[in-house]
């Protein structure tokens, strides 16, 4: 397995599309935290660009824009290996079914998680270099606080590459469809947006915070009440709604991910 993990991991890093997903992730949040007019993550009237809760928003919006990528990396492995007939091979030798989608898994994972911690980068990079920027006002920069982009990362990064992963990972390993995964990544963000844009209230709702894969409610949920010092000192723990949902959903992983690996099989054809 640990063969398998290392291939994908060497396949992907010679492929320019895992530096291009990396590359306009990272410039994207190195721009919104060192330019003024540019903000996705409330980071408006006195709250700081570098600030705790600007940085949380910022990697928590930016990972559902990256839904799309998350089923690029993810949905391939098992399709690639029947596009170019390498199925033929890999089936006769030793390798048991656990070891061949546990590997494919955990070296796109790996990659996935390379590729959106340039979301990270860019928000230390660019808010470390926003005096230097060219701007018609000064941007408000608060002390570097290095929890402020460990937190997100444990508490949107990790888990959501992991769950949207397992999601597009199984599908694009039962189907084995060009189409389906490529437009699956498309489906969940869509259908996302629209869930969220029809409801009214969604930083009171404790029942959907909880069951929003993303987390957005939850963090939205735990951070509803807070004052301008607050949103600029104070983490977005991982605690009550937020914990929660991180755990349900990565419950709901585990069962997509057992009744995926059940469903497949070595063949030309992906279903039992």
């Amino acid at each position: 397995m640990f063969n398998i993990i290392l291939f994908e991991i060497s396949y992907r890093l010679r492929r320019p599309a895992t530096y291009a997903y990396f590359a306009i992730l990272f410039l994207m949040c190195f721009l919104f935290a060192s330019i003024d007019a540019l903000t996705i993550g409330g980071a408006t009237g006195n709250v700081m660009k570098n600030a705790p809760f600007p940085v949380n928003q910022s990697v928590m919006i930016m990972m559902i824009f990256g839904t799309m990528i998350v089923s690029a990396v993810m949905g391939v492995p098992v399709f690639r290996d029947f596009e170019y007939n390498f199925h033929e091979i890999m089936f006769t030798t030793p390798v048991k079914k656990f070891q061949y989608l546990m590997g494919r898994f955990i070296g796109s994972y790996i990659i996935c998680i390379f590729i959106f911690s340039s979301l990270i980068l860019g928000l230390m990079i660019g808010a470390a270099v926003v005096e230097y920027m060219p701007s018609t006002v000064t941007v408000k920069k608060g002390p570097f606080m290095m929890m402020t982009y460990v937190q997100p990362f444990i508490n949107y990064i990790l888990p959501n590459c992991l769950v949207l992963g397992v999601l597009f990972f199984s599908l694009g390993s039962l189907f084995r469809s060009q189409l389906a995964i490529y437009v699956q990544g498309v489906v969940v963000f869509v259908m996302y947006l629209i869930i969220i844009n029809l409801r009214t209230d969604v930083e009171n709702d404790p029942t959907f915070a909880l069951l929003d894969p993303f987390g957005f409610s939850a963090s939205f949920y735990q951070t509803r009440y807070w004052t301008t010092s607050e949103k600029n000192t104070q983490l977005v723990q991982l605690t009550d709604l937020l914990l929660y949902n991180r755990l349900l959903w990565l419950g709901i992983s585990l069962v997509i991910g057992a009744v995926s690996y059940r469903l497949f099989r070595f063949s030309k054809s992906g279903l039992n």
